[in-house]
């Protein structure tokens, strides 16, 4: 990710688009600022406000006639990063917090103690559904990739400041302005989408190298556990031997 992100895990491509050109059809301009660093030729600096759009406030039981599917915190595994328990409620039963509508590919970060990583995409199964409003939900707009930004966001470079930024102490978080004000990297939008392919590509080796060696810890802490029921029956060492 971090190589994704510098310009270094895809070559550029001299015939791409500028993202300047297209940043000017839509009204955005870059970032000028001399401490974020130097990026590829044809990258730019903006903020993640200028590529997401706002997102709908709703009050379920104006929008629902029946049971909806609602996504707080505890709803995502931080470890995968996907919504794996999502809750249901009928419309009368709603959490407070219950407001914000969502739709597939939206991106949901919790703004409660950031460092835990509550991040994921909305999928297919929880489209216009409800989160709740402890999370920045990000939705891209046609300048930058869904995918490409939920990467982003599971970054260092995007966690460590919304980190810093954190105010309280039982309870630390950010604010939703304070993750759109964050910086990104925008690159050409064909670049963005070889970006993906290749960062998705590097990732299932990653995940084959991680699921071989969660089965090689398994059986390691069996063959342990043999070895200490073996020692214990008095069946480790040779009584006989003189």
């Amino acid at each position: 990710l971090k190589a994704a992100f510098e310009g270094r895990l895809v070559p550029q491509d001299p015939n791409d688009e500028p993202i300047i050109n297209v940043m000017n059809k839509f009204g955005k301009k870059p970032i000028s600022n001399l401490e974020l660093d130097i990026l590829p030729n044809g990258w730019e600096w903006t903020k993640i406000g200028d590529i997401t759009s706002n997102i709908t406030k709703v009050k379920p039981k104006n929008y629902f006639s029946k049971e909806f599917r609602y996504i707080d915190i505890s709803s995502i595994n931080n470890k995968l990063h996907k919504i794996t328990k999502p809750k249901t409620f009928l419309p009368d039963e709603a959490p407070s917090r219950a407001r914000q509508l969502v739709y597939t590919n939206d991106i949901v970060f919790s703004t409660v103690r950031t460092y835990l990583e509550n991040i994921a995409l909305i999928p297919e199964s929880l489209n216009e559904q409800i989160a709740s409003t402890g999370f920045s939900v990000l939705r891209v707009n046609k300048l930058y990739s869904h995918k490409l930004l939920f990467y982003y966001c599971l970054t260092k470079k995007f966690l460590q400041p919304l980190n810093n930024l954190q105010r309280g102490t039982s309870y630390p978080a950010v604010r939703d302005g304070d993750v759109r004000n964050q910086p990104v990297p925008i690159m050409p939008i064909t670049e963005q989408l070889r970006l993906v392919n290749e960062i998705e590509k590097h990732l299932s080796i990653y995940a084959e190298i991680e699921s071989s060696l969660r089965i090689g810890i398994f059986k390691a802490n069996k063959i342990y556990q043999s070895i200490l029921k073996i020692a214990f029956e008095g069946r480790l060492t040779n009584k006989n031997k003189k």
